[in-house]
């Protein structure tokens, strides 16, 4: 649970931030990306565990199974920082953007795909031989739908360039300099003056 756990905070953390470049942060945004991204996980788990139910696979454990598909909060992340890195702060586009995004959905589905296939508690129940291949064609489909919902999950990027942000970054931190240099000045003159105590 803990690389699911941390992968979603992670994800909230980053998607914060390209509302933040996008100038379209409050103290709402938090909260509404959480609230969108659990109602996501449990709508999925519920699908993922009906469609293992219906291939044979009775006994799977809902907590393991929102586990397994809570993963993806982790290649969510990795996403959105290659796109924070190779955007530079606005919509990611090219070509090594566009590989890096479809190689972490194949490693994504790939890890779900081998995890429903080798844990026992995902398999078929004893006395329930018949479904293997239906269950066989249930685990090659369930990757496909958490590309789906990987894809509804991720931001959308600000289109704007960034110069005035860094525009205004840069008069901020000018104007933040030029205080403290008068501040420090005038203590020094202050405790210079003879007789001030």
């Amino acid at each position: 649970m803990y690389i699911p756990t941390m992968g979603f905070i992670t994800y909230v953390v980053l998607c914060g931030l390209v509302r933040g470049l996008k100038d379209n942060f409050n103290s709402d945004v938090l909260s509404s990306i959480i609230t969108f991204a659990l109602v996501c996980l449990v709508i999925e788990t519920v699908v993922v565990k009906a469609a293992l139910f219906t291939a044979g696979a009775v006994n799977t454990p809902t907590v393991d199974l929102m586990s397994l598909l809570g993963y993806k909060f982790f290649y969510l992340s990795l996403h959105i920082i290659f796109g924070l890195l190779l955007g530079r702060g606005r919509k990611p586009t090219g070509f090594i953007f566009t590989m890096l995004a479809l190689a972490l959905a194949v490693c994504c589905g790939f890890a779900l795909w081998q995890a429903l296939r080798r844990l026992a508690r995902m398999q078929p129940s004893h006395g329930q031989e018949c479904m293997t291949d239906m269950h066989s064609i249930t685990i090659k489909a369930l990757p496909v739908f958490q590309a789906l919902v990987c894809w509804v999950l991720l931001p959308t990027w600000p289109a704007a360039d960034l110069v005035p942000v860094l525009t205004v970054l840069k008069a901020t931190v000018t104007k933040a300099a030029t205080v403290l240099v008068t501040t420090a000045a005038a203590a020094a003159a202050n405790s210079s003056v003879p007789g001030a105590a």
